[in-house]
């Protein structure tokens, strides 16, 4: 059976969440319950980035954060009581949502088949509570990418070479490796990830430190971020200066509901270093027109900086900090620049701007 645990301060916020959340599993049919806690103090739950303790509502499965400070919608709770225990129920889930022919190509191209471990993370609770499938993955403290890359791979072994039946087919890397997508901010979204992950690691293997800092297993979380935003900067210097808080939204829409808010705080956090104020919860990021007036090296360099604030906790002093923050600056300038250099070459993404 599966435990959502509710913690807020107020009992009315309890009530109500109880109530929808008890709502939701008693359409759905799922073997599981709710626990509500009336606190005001420190709850230890395991976090994900931007959010503290102090940020009640927090509703938790196996002591892991899954949500915080509003009400989570509906697919996400049904996500939540439908998460697969084991690498085959995740097989027999995948095969069950995606066409045979789609799940081919997607795992023939590397792109995509990157993209498909990163909604295996964010959508079986990988990052969060669903202790079961990591174990069915290794163990309980597997890495959430190794353990996405373990389902990809019997998920390869079950509908591609390699075995009997009509529905098997050759997974083979596409000579292709342009992300087949429809919308900028899909195409911005899927590059800022795998860029993100390809660099990620070798940052982390010539700045050991970075797991020394508080923070610093966020690191891949906040860099994500960071590229995002510094592409839609970068972007949005070379097109014609209007309001472009539409195309703004539309790319927070397109994040995964399941993981929108581990990256919304970080988002807004930058934004608001990059304009002095708080620029509001309304729109999430905001009109950039006032930043393209500063010199875009200045404006990449604070982006930089903010990803060493956010990992440390403290502000950058030391060499190693700004070492660190000078390598930032160049890496987020190269991906911002190779993005939208794409963009730009594609006719089709570009009248949709």
């Amino acid at each position: 059976m599966t435990t959502i645990k509710v913690f807020a301060a107020h009992q009315e916020q309890l009530q109500q969440l109880q109530k929808y959340l008890s709502g939701i599993i008693e359409g759905t049919g799922a073997n599981a319950n709710v626990e509500t806690h009336l606190t005001t103090g420190i709850v230890q739950l395991k976090m994900i980035h931007g959010v503290y303790e102090k940020d009640f509502p927090a509703i938790s499965i196996n002591n892991h954060s899954v949500w915080q400070k509003t009400l989570p919608p509906e697919d996400v709770v049904i996500s939540w009581l439908t998460w697969p225990s084991s690498v085959k129920e995740a097989v027999e889930k995948i095969l069950s949502e995606m066409p045979l022919d789609k799940l081919t190509r997607v795992l023939s191209d590397p792109i995509l088949a990157s993209g498909l471990e990163q909604g295996i993370r964010n959508g079986f609770g990988l990052w969060t509570g669903n202790e079961s499938l990591r174990r069915s993955c290794g163990s309980e403290t597997i890495d959430p990418d190794d353990a996405s890359r373990v389902i990809v791979e019997a998920l390869k072994k079950r509908c591609c070479a390699g075995g009997p039946g009509e529905n098997r087919r050759q997974c083979q890397p596409s000579s292709d490796n342009t992300p087949h997508v429809n919308t900028p901010a899909d195409f911005l979204l899927t590059w800022a990830f795998n860029l993100t992950s390809e660099s990620e690691q070798a940052v982390r293997q010539y700045f050991p430190h970075i797991a020394n800092y508080r923070s610093g297993f966020l690191f891949g979380d906040v860099l994500q971020v960071a590229v995002i935003i510094a592409t839609m900067l970068r972007l949005e210097r070379d097109l014609e200066r209007r309001d472009y808080t539409a195309f703004h939204k539309t790319v927070v829409d397109t994040i995964a509901p399941a993981v929108r808010e581990r990256y919304l705080p970080a988002m807004k956090d930058l934004c608001r270093v990059l304009f002095g104020t708080n620029p509001g919860i309304t729109p999430a990021i905001p009109n950039f027109t006032p930043l393209l007036e500063d010199h875009e090296t200045e404006v990449t360099s604070s982006i930089a900086l903010w990803v060493v604030w956010s990992i440390k906790t403290t502000k950058p002093s030391d060499a190693l900090d700004l070492h660190l923050a000078r390598a930032l600056d160049h890496l987020l300038a190269t991906h911002a620049q190779m993005i939208t250099s794409m963009i730009q070459r594609d006719k089709e993404l570009m009248t949709q701007l």
